[in-house]
């Protein structure tokens, strides 16, 4: 007989002195494990054990023939799916037993079939706590704005530019060390970088508002060597003020694509240096805010991608079909919504969450986060009690970091050992700054932005 203890904070002991019942059982062939599930008199009287099972064994139950009694088998073992051995803790907050391989029911308790499947997709398993970060500030003494960070070589370039004071370069190491990367600057303080790295080396792009015809690029390797200015032109209306830039190599060949304010998206010809407009999008709709919206621009080979549009969806293209690049009925996460900003990042064993912003009858929505596990369908993930309100979102291993206007960070966890269960809303990572770029180098996360006088290194706890 196994001794009575209460699990959770719903759950009450069966009494010891309950009487019992011994049952020979024997899992179905291919079963690793087993999850015995018991009600005795009231519903809240639920007792939820697991065992790791190789061949027969004998369970002994505490409570009277009359209870109900499930056996839920699986064919992975009990580490796999993220239940202890024994008996199991349960919490509010917890997450479902998984979909079972074979259902028992030893003792049907007077249950029907569907009151027995409603009560075991009821029960709510304790899951294991998020994580915990370690923040180290690296003070600039002054406030700037880095809204472009490329991984090179062991660190992280990133760009600064501020009113008045020409745009400056560094290299930040893991342990916040900092080097001055000098002669990577644009023309005037209000010249926005932008960025991208291709086989080690960094390239960045400097744009002018004042002269929109003016881009140009300059590349810096790991041993920090800059290369000569290269000036780029432009098609009649190819460019106007550049948001972001996007690079794929296969084997000797590049595609290097620029989105512009409006999110239309422009090809640089490399050999001659003229940038073509290649997708066009009418941007007029109700989405307001901010002056650079963020939005997915993916290269998966030299012609093929995902791009975003502001008041419009996320679509996928395909630049060999010069006429009508765009592929419909192919949209991620949903064919044709209309969104104001996008953005996704993809974890380790594929699985997609996005972040999305859209418009309502008043104005502009907080963010929305969605999700899709591998060979899976997209659903939304239930937030934290304060709105999102950033369009930034990066990930270190199964940890999601999305940013939340002044607020520093929202932080959200996934177990790919379950699946089924969506990212969950772990709470705040409170940072002094409007975070406006992210990368992750050796489980680090370098964090960027605007409002403070430095930036953040942020690094995972173990588990």
């Amino acid at each position: 007989m196994f001794p009575a203890v209460r699990v959770g904070l719903l759950v009450l002991a069966f009494a010891a002195c309950s009487p019992g019942s011994t049952f020979e059982y024997r899992p179905p062939a291919g079963a690793r494990s087993v999850v015995f599930i018991e009600r005795g008199s009231t519903p809240m009287e639920v007792e939820v054990r697991a065992f790791d099972v190789t061949a027969s064994a004998t369970w002994g139950s505490q409570t009277g023939d009359d209870a109900l009694l499930v056996a839920l088998y699986y064919d992975r073992a009990l580490e796999e799916l993220v239940i202890p051995a024994g008996f199991v803790d349960l919490a509010t907050d917890g997450w479902p037993l998984p979909p079972p391989t074979a259902r028992e029911v030893l003792r049907p308790g007077g249950l029907s079939d569907a009151d027995t499947t409603k009560l075991i997709g009821a029960i709510r398993v304790a899951r294991p706590p998020c994580g915990s970060w370690t923040i180290k500030s690296v003070d600039l003494m002054r406030k700037f704005r880095a809204s472009v960070a490329v991984p090179l070589g062991d660190g992280v370039l990133f760009v600064t530019t501020a009113e008045d004071v020409p745009p400056a370069a560094y290299l930040v190491e893991g342990d916040g060390t900092l080097t001055t990367v000098p002669g990577l600057t644009g023309r005037s303080s209000v010249a926005r970088p932008l960025a991208f790295v291709d086989e080690g080396v960094a390239t960045v792009l400097w744009g002018d508002p004042l002269e929109p015809r003016y881009l140009a690029f300059r590349t810096v390797d790991a041993e920090l060597n800059v290369s000569e200015e290269r000036i780029t032109t432009t098609a009649t209306d190819a460019v106007s003020e550049p948001t972001n830039i996007v690079a794929r190599r296969v084997g000797d060949r590049r595609t290097v694509l620029i989105r512009n304010i409006d999110t239309s998206i422009a090809r640089l010809d490399e050999a001659s240096g003229l940038w073509t407009r290649v997708i066009d999008h009418d941007p007029l709709g109700l989405c307001a805010g901010r002056t650079h919206p963020s939005h997915i621009l993916e290269l998966d080979d030299l012609t093929t991608g995902y791009a975003g549009f502001l008041n419009g969806p996320i679509r996928r293209f395909d630049l060999s079909n010069a006429d009508t690049p765009l592929v419909r009925g192919a949209d991620l996460i949903s064919n044709n919504e209309i969104y104001c900003t996008s953005q996704r990042t993809v974890l380790p064993d594929g699985t997609d969450v996005a972040l999305v912003t859209s418009v309502g009858v008043l104005g502009q929505q907080p963010g929305v986060v969605h999700w899709r596990p591998v060979g899976g369908a997209w659903a939304t993930v239930t937030l934290g009690s304060e709105p999102l309100g950033g369009d930034v979102i990066a990930s270190s291993g199964d940890d999601i970091l999305i940013g939340n206007d002044g607020r520093g960070l929202a932080y959200f966890d996934y177990d790919p050992r379950r699946p089924d269960v969506a990212p969950r809303a772990c709470g705040p990572i409170v940072l002094p700054m409007e975070v406006l770029t992210m990368v992750v180098r050796d489980e680090k996360v370098f964090v960027f932005g605007t409002g403070a006088e430095g930036f953040a290194i942020l690094s995972r706890a173990p588990r």
